[in-house]
C-alpha cells in the first residue's frame, strides 16, 4: 500500500465529502418525484434499494478510477459524512427552492397554456351553442322522418296484409262454389230420403296458400342454384383464362431471358480475338497466308 501525504489524503477526503454531498442531493431528487408523483409504500422501498445499489456502484467505481487505486476507510467515512452534512445543513433549503422553482414553472406552463389556447376557448364559446342548437333541430328532424317511416311501413304492412286475406276470402268462396256444384245427385227410389253429404269435401283455402308458397319458394331454389352455377362457370372461365395468360407470359418471358443471355453472351465475344477472327472469315471471307484454301468444283 504506497504511502501517502497530508495534503493528498485531505484532498482525497474532500472529495469524498463532495460525494457525500452529490449522493444527498440525488436522493432529494427521489424525494421530490415521491412528493408531486405518490405511490405505495411497496415502491418506495424498492426505489430506495435501486438508489442505494447505483450509488454504491457509482462511488466505488469514481474512487477506484479517480487515481485513488485502492479503497481506503476515510473515503467511505467522508461519503458517508457528506451524506450526514448535506442532509443536516442543505437538504430542507434545496426541498425549499427546488419546490418553489417547480411550483414557477407549473404555473408559467399553465399561463402559457391558457394564453395558447384562448383563442380556441373563444371559438368553441362562439360556436357551441349554434352547433348544440344545430344538432338539437337535426336529431328532431331525424325523430320525426323515423317516425314517419315507421308509420308508412305499418300501413303498407296493414294494407298488404288486408289483401292477402280479401284475396284468400275470395278464393276460399270460389272454391266453395265450385265444390257446391260438383256434389253428386241420387236418382234412384230412395230419393225421398235427405241427400247424403257428398264424400268430395271442399279444398280448405289455406291449402291453396300453402301450395303457392311451395311453388314460390321453389322456383326461388331454382334462380338462385341457376344463378349460383352461372356464377360459378363465370368464375372458372376467368380462372382457366387469366392461368393461360399468365402460362404464356411466363414463356414469353423465359424467351426474353434466353434471348437476353445470347446477346450478353455475343457481347462478351465482342471484345476476342476469336470473335473477331470469326467476323473475318465467316462476314468477309478473309484468310490466314498459311491456310490451305480448299474451293468447290
Amino acid at each position: 500500500m504506497p504511502i501517502l501525504s497530508m495534503s493528498v489524503q485531505a484532498a482525497q477526503f474532500l472529495m469524498t465529502v463532495g460525494a457525500g454531498l452529490g449522493c444527498g442531493f440525488i436522493y432529494d431528487g427521489f424525494r421530490l418525484f415521491r412528493y408531486y408523483m405518490p405511490h405505495p409504500a411497496f415502491f418506495i422501498h424498492l426505489e430506495d434499494l435501486l438508489y442505494w445499489l447505483l450509488v454504491t456502484t457509482a462511488v466505488f467505481y469514481i474512487f477506484l478510477n479517480a487515481d485513488f487505486e485502492e479503497m481506503r476507510f476515510f473515503y467511505i467515512m467522508g461519503t458517508l459524512a457528506g451524506m450526514g452534512l448535506y442532509f443536516a445543513l442543505l437538504s430542507d433549503m434545496v426541498l425549499t427552492v427546488a419546490k418553489a422553482m417547480l411550483t414557477m414553472l407549473a404555473r408559467l406552463a399553465h399561463g402559457m397554456y391558457v394564453l395558447l389556447s384562448w383563442p380556441f376557448a373563444a371559438l368553441y364559446l362562439l360556436l357551441s351553442k349554434p352547433v348544440i342548437a344545430l344538432a338539437g333541430k337535426v336529431k328532431t328532424r331525424l325523430i320525426k322522418m323515423r317516425d314517419k317511416m315507421s308509420e308508412n311501413i305499418k300501413r303498407v304492412l296493414q294494407n298488404l296484409r288486408n289483401y292477402v286475406k280479401m284475396r284468400i276470402g275470395t278464393a276460399s268462396k270460389a272454391i266453395k262454389t265450385k265444390a257446391r256444384r260438383l256434389k253428386p245427385m241420387k236418382t234412384d227410389k230412395t230419393a225421398a230420403r235427405p241427400a247424403a253429404p257428398s264424400v268430395t269435401k271442399a279444398k280448405k283455402p289455406g291449402g291453396t296458400v300453402k301450395s303457392i308458397k311451395s311453388f314460390l319458394v321453389i322456383v326461388v331454389c331454382v334462380v338462385l342454384a341457376g344463378g349460383f352455377s352461372l356464377f360459378m362457370k363465370y368464375q372458372n372461365d376467368a380462372y382457366i383464362s387469366v392461368g393461360k395468360q399468365l402460362d404464356a407470359a411466363s414463356k414469353e418471358i423465359e424467351a426474353q431471358r434466353a434471348a437476353t443471355a445470347n446477346l450478353e453472351l455475343e457481347l462478351a465475344k465482342q471484345g476476342s480475338d476469336e470473335y473477331y477472327e470469326h467476323i473475318a472469315r465467316e462476314v468477309l471471307g478473309l484468310v490466314y497466308k498459311n491456310d490451305i484454301i480448299l474451293k468447290k468444283r
